[in-house]
């Protein structure tokens, strides 16, 4: 430790990390990796210092220290890497200035905007339509429905809608603005979840989930992208109810459309079927195997291949640096019978917190 500390002083953090990753275990390891992880902050030294916060939480799985180092660096790092806004490039929309786009996907645009009438930073969802047909006119009617479920809602891991309308030939929702990132984001700087943080996203999903369920609301897409780290509030915020299926009313037989994103879909929801809950928590799984490994559990070259992978293969957990007790409870959500699944987002997260407990005791 003593010429671990020595290159510390020389200022060669590079050779401290290698260093530090040759030691054995102990408490001296984890208070100099933690000193080394604020030098290499203060230096700007994001992707190293993540790495190392990662191999540190290996050693110590239940630690929120490193958890919570690892959000806070990828905050700094976001806003160092985001570009100086641009305002009044693009025209007002409804009642709301957007300063600058924030996500784009096949649908729809999200913009960080101004509310002329309040003054407060929201985020802006927009798409745009050309109304020509009766399914686009049900497509977008749909997708304005987001809003009208998720105003239902007051929950501080759902977030917040404030107002949803037409503009012209653009539908948008207007939405509380998270201060943080997706995580998708994670997915794009290669950056993986820690066991902390993968008993911290399941938690705040799955309270989330049982509150959307208890209204008869499967969300129906959740996936990384749909999910924000919310710095201020230091927790997780499920987004975009857009493909949420109301379990009473269900969805016209005649939309044969697939709405929400095929790699993260329950069986049951690529084959078209009745969907309740336990098919977000199949989703959810699906979601937190990625985040954990960088690639999804189903692989398809094609949109048919991948639904015959989703309906009929089973995932390779053996690689997932989890307990024992988490990877059953990832085995369990993934079963492809419902009925073999959590019979709901509350058993899944008496489960989840049961493992955190096993965890906790271990450290003791």
């Amino acid at each position: 430790m003593d010429n671990i500390r020595q290159q510390i002083e020389k200022g060669d953090l590079k050779k401290v990390l290698y260093l530090l990753k040759l030691c054995p275990y102990s408490d001296d390891l984890l208070e100099m990796g933690y000193e080394l992880g604020m030098l290499l902050e203060s230096n700007k030294h994001w992707a190293d210092a993540l790495t190392l916060y990662h191999c540190l939480s290996l050693y110590d799985p239940g630690l929120d220290d490193f958890v919570t180092r690892i959000e806070e660096v990828m905050q700094k790092r976001s806003k160092s890497d985001a570009k100086p806004l641009v305002v009044n490039q693009f025209p007002v929309i409804g009642h709301y200035q957007p300063l600058k786009k924030i996500a784009e996907g096949s649908t729809a645009v999200v913009y960080e905007a101004h509310d002329l009438r309040t003054h407060k930073r929201i985020a802006l969802k927009v798409m745009v339509t050309s109304l020509s047909t009766g399914s686009e006119h049900d497509r977008i009617q749909h997708w304005l429905r987001e809003a009208e479920i998720m105003s239902q809602f007051k929950h501080k891991n759902i977030v917040k809608i404030h107002d949803a309308a037409m503009h012209g030939n653009m539908a948008y929702i207007a939405m509380d603005y998270i201060s943080g990132y997706s995580m998708s984001l994670r997915l794009r700087k290669r950056t993986y979840i820690t066991v902390g943080e993968f008993i911290r996203i399941s938690k705040a999903l799955l309270n989330a989930l049982a509150i959307a369920h208890q209204h008869g609301i499967v969300h129906g897409d959740i996936k990384p992208a749909n999910i924000m780290y919310d710095d201020i509030l230091n927790t997780y915020v499920m987004t975009d109810f857009g493909a949420a299926y109301t379990v009473k009313k269900g969805r016209q037989k005649k939309d044969e459309v697939i709405i929400g994103t095929p790699s993260y879909m329950s069986p049951e929801q690529l084959q078209g079927k009745k969907l309740d809950g336990r098919s977000d928590l199949f989703s959810l799984a699906v979601t937190l195997y990625h985040l954990l490994s960088g690639h999804e559990p189903f692989y398809g070259s094609n949109l048919f291949h991948l639904k015959q992978s989703i309906i009929n293969d089973e995932p390779d957990l053996s690689h997932l640096t989890l307990s024992t007790g988490l990877i059953a409870v990832i085995q369990k959500a993934l079963q492809k019978k419902t009925y073999m699944r959590f019979a709901d987002a509350n058993q899944m997260y008496t489960a989840v917190e049961h493992c955190e407990a096993l965890l906790k005791n271990r450290r003791l």
